[in-house]
């Protein structure tokens, strides 16, 4: 066997070393994005359990929800200091569903976990207290501009486009 066979055949034997590896290098990152999302999902409910196991702590906390999910509160009736309180938790509530929302446009959490976020989300920001809350807090600038048209957005168009957003990122890592 000569040198040029010798080279001719560990040139074959590099190159489907390369194919092999790239292979590899492809289902370890499609297992990775799984692994993301499954743990961006996972975070994302652990949340809603906090959130509903503080709630539930207390006669207070759980009197709180209550009242403050109420769509018939009239916010005019709360005192400054339930008011601040409800405030703080219209914010913290916001900010987990902007979180949502960022999750799923990077590709995180998958569009059936998000269009469920969104579907209470647009629920919560129809509640007395929220609106009145949501208002002070968009004046101070707190919630991003795309997260507030995809709230406000009719839910048939939303969905179109939550599909075309799952499709761009189907392919990316």
């Amino acid at each position: 066997m000569t040198l040029e066979q010798i080279y001719f055949i560990a040139s074959i034997a590099a190159a489907f070393a390369v194919v092999i590896s790239i292979i590899f290098l492809a289902l370890q990152i499609r297992m990775n994005t799984k692994a993301i999302r499954a743990e961006s999902e996972y975070e994302a409910e652990t949340r809603w359990a906090d959130i509903n196991f503080n709630l539930g702590s207390s006669k207070e906390s759980a009197a709180f929800a209550m009242r403050h999910v109420d769509a018939s509160l009239d916010p005019a009736s709360l005192d400054p200091v339930e008011l601040a309180q409800a405030g703080h938790f219209v914010r913290a509530m916001l900010q987990n569903y902007q979180s949502y929302y960022y999750l799923y446009r990077n590709g995180s959490l998958t569009q059936d976990a998000w269009q469920h976020h969104l579907g209470w989300a647009r629920h919560y920001i129809n509640l007395p207290i929220v609106q009145l809350s949501l208002e002070r807090d968009l004046r101070a600038g707190l919630f991003r501009p795309e997260f507030l048209a995809e709230l406000h957005r009719e839910p048939a168009e939303a969905v179109d486009l939550s599909i075309k957003a799952a499709k761009n990122t189907e392919g990316a890592p």
